[in-house]
């Protein structure tokens, strides 16, 4: 703020001498608006704004085609503690017969927060800090950010979904198998298959008809050459969230 109106202070000196009050106003209203839209990415000064909340809390950034909805994350440090401490308890009772790995999955807004809209979320990357931070040695830890961050340009997670997209979670698998030190297929390896004009869960909890009208294509990957089987389980859920019916199918292939 102090360099922005230092910015303008210097453009109003030389302006002064050459144009009217009104003239002076307006001009001055102009910059401001570019030196926003070079700096923060907004697209307009007035109208529909690029980043907003909905009623649930839902923040939706962007317009058209490439609108994308993001949960806000609501972590709290003390919960961040008790879940490094757990981690933490199960290496004392299981000891060096089992390796203990902590790999806390980033969600979308991580990435993709504008700084207009982080104010309406917590740091992410400060939770997982505190959680590592109050590990102990002897806990693998896995962070996810730096790998996850060198691909957010790429469909990572889905604009339209609260879950990341298979793409995100092949890479958050092969840094969890480099630390492991187990073998990890490249990801030519796989078969890319495309599921047009989904829109997922985030239009349920949002209720914005921006992310209905926005489908994505939704990308998964399937073993090449390779013999495996799937079990799929869905769940019929009651209004107080228990489980009331699971349906089980399997997939040999």
């Amino acid at each position: 703020e102090y360099c922005l109106a230092g910015w303008c202070h210097k453009q109003r000196i030389h302006l002064y001498p050459i144009l009217s009050s009104d003239m002076k106003n307006s001009m001055i209203i102009k910059l401001l608006t570019l030196l926003l839209i070079s700096l923060y990415g907004i697209t307009a000064a007035y109208g529909d704004e690029p980043v907003r909340r909905t009623k649930s809390g839902i923040i939706i950034i962007g317009r058209g085609k490439d609108v994308r909805a993001v949960d806000p994350f609501g972590g709290k440090a003390e919960n961040g503690v008790r879940y490094a401490e757990a981690a933490n308890r199960y290496k004392e009772v299981f000891g060096d017969s089992v390796h203990i790995y902590c790999m806390p999955i980033p969600i979308a807004v991580a990435f993709y927060c504008p700084e207009a809209a982080k104010e309406w979320t917590i740091d992410m990357r400060a939770a997982v800090d505190t959680i590592f931070t109050h590990l102990h040695d002897d806990v693998v830890k896995v962070n996810l950010f730096d790998v996850l961050s060198a691909h957010a340009t790429e469909p990572i997670c889905s604009r339209t979904d609260h879950h990341w997209a298979p793409l995100g979670a092949y890479y958050a698998a092969k840094e969890f198998a480099q630390m492991a030190g187990v073998p990890f297929a490249n990801l030519s390896t796989y078969d890319a298959d495309t599921i047009r004009n989904y829109v997922g869960t985030m239009y349920k909890f949002s209720r914005d008809i921006a992310v209905k009208n926005a489908p994505e294509n939704f990308i998964y990957y399937t073993p090449r050459d390779v013999e495996y089987n799937t079990e799929s389980i869905r769940d019929q859920a009651e209004k107080n969230n228990s489980i009331a019916k699971e349906n089980r199918s399997t997939d040999n292939r």
